[in-house]
């Protein structure tokens, strides 16, 4: 599945400013697999575990000043009086100017496991429609890359205060499935929003994100 997402910061604008300027939100990644019961004629409860990738674009611009101490700086050109010139040289602190400009990805990968119940109707030509909610629960995460910290220095993104599981996003689907004995495929719809914050509380603002895209879905009938 792929999906297009966005970034919500709330909280001390001061402590995620530079991440809001440096860092980009472009797309996320889901597949994984999933077994259902049907409860009814039309309800069932889906379960299964899926691989979840968030990435996001980051540019990095800094100009660093620093001085470098050379003990045999040219300092000085003396004119004699028959005309030749004599150098001086000495210790002297240069200083230099340095503009960084860097291009990055970070990446965001959790194991989830969802729990949907769908709702489905059959039409006709062997065609089925299905509308399902429910939750996805962060069971363990990773994420690879770098951010700026409040204070604007970088850190590891492996570092930075998220939460390894515990996350929990609810789920809006509708699938469009072409039936057949035994098997079935389609089209799926999903929308997913997080309903918890993604950081520990000792980051000191919250982080959500929300994402709205498509994929294909291959069913099997035991």
């Amino acid at each position: 599945m792929y999906c297009l997402q966005s970034i919500n910061r709330t909280g001390p604008e001061d402590f995620y400013a530079s991440r809001q300027k440096e860092e980009e939100s472009l797309d996320l990644i889901q597949a994984g697999f999933e077994f259902g019961v049907k409860l009814n004629k039309h309800f069932s409860l889906q379960t299964g575990l899926n691989y979840i990738q968030y990435t996001d674009k980051r540019t990095y611009e800094n100009t660093a000043l620093y001085s470098v101490i050379d003990s045999n700086f040219l300092i000085s050109k003396i004119l004699k009086a028959d005309g030749s010139m004599q150098d001086i040289y000495g210790v002297a602190e240069i200083p230099y100017v340095r503009e960084i400009n860097e291009t990055s990805y970070n990446r965001y990968r959790h194991m989830e496991l969802p729990v949907i119940l769908s709702w489905e109707y059959n039409l006709k030509s062997n065609f089925a429609i299905r509308a399902g909610a429910g939750i996805s629960l962060g069971l363990i995460s990773s994420r690879s890359g770098s951010i700026s910290d409040n204070n604007n220095s970088q850190i590891s993104l492996s570092q930075a205060p998220y939460k390894s599981q515990g996350q929990v996003a609810g789920l809006l689907r509708l699938e469009w499935m072409y039936t057949k004995p035994g098997w079935s495929a389609g089209i799926v719809l999903q929308g997913r929003s997080d309903l918890i914050n993604q950081l520990k509380a000792n980051a000191g603002y919250d982080e959500r994100r929300s994402a709205y895209g498509f994929g294909l879905a291959y069913r099997i009938h035991l």
